[in-house]
């Protein structure tokens, strides 16, 4: 059990070392140099040529304040294409769900912040970063969008494991806070 303790301290202290480059992109997400990158669309109408729609979607799930260490309130979630920053901001709703499968990391008690926009941006290649600035999570992809195409950006959270515990090998669990997103475009993992 002290043997399953330590190497879940040090692999802790090991991926927090890692965040002073983190902190730098987190930074530099959230100040934008461009302005010229894409714009924000409503629903419907046809998109002109030479350009894709991009529309990103989050829901993700926290403490509710003073639970824990990890409750907190989410202000936004920072997304900077290509320079252009666009902070979106989440639609909270109180939640306590039941298990909806064997070791649901987000069963329980808390606030469920749901995220959404659609883009308007020029086909072809661009540098995407996404960031949780309260909670320092931040990831960075390359997406290349097509021509005249809807395109689907869904950022699904992976949260923290719990420590291990007798009978548990620290399955995954909103309660002990985000850790990252998994990214996919129109269903596939980018």
């Amino acid at each position: 059990m002290k043997t399953l303790i330590l190497i879940w301290l040090s692999t802790s202290l090991i991926m927090m070392s890692g965040c002073s480059t983190g902190s730098v992109l987190l930074k530099n997400c959230c100040n934008g140099t461009r302005t010229d990158v894409f714009q924000v669309v409503d629903d419907g109408g046809a998109i002109p040529q030479g350009y894709a729609r991009l529309r990103i979607f989050s829901s993700l799930k926290v403490l509710m304040l003073g639970d824990s260490l990890f409750g907190s309130k989410l202000t936004a979630l920072v997304v900077n294409i290509d320079g252009q920053v666009i902070r979106i901001s989440g639609m909270a709703t109180e939640e306590n769900s039941d298990a909806r499968r064997l070791r649901d990391p987000e069963a329980g008690k808390g606030i469920r912040y749901t995220f959404t926009t659609k883009l308007q941006l020029n086909k072809g290649a661009h540098r995407l970063i996404v960031a949780l600035p309260e909670k320092g999570v931040i990831i960075e992809k390359e997406v290349t969008l097509a021509d005249g195409i809807e395109n689907l950006l869904q950022l699904e959270p992976l949260y923290h494991r719990t420590p291990p515990r007798r009978h548990s090998f620290g399955e995954t669990s909103f309660k002990e806070g985000i850790l990252s997103f998994d990214a996919n475009l129109n269903g596939n993992d980018i």
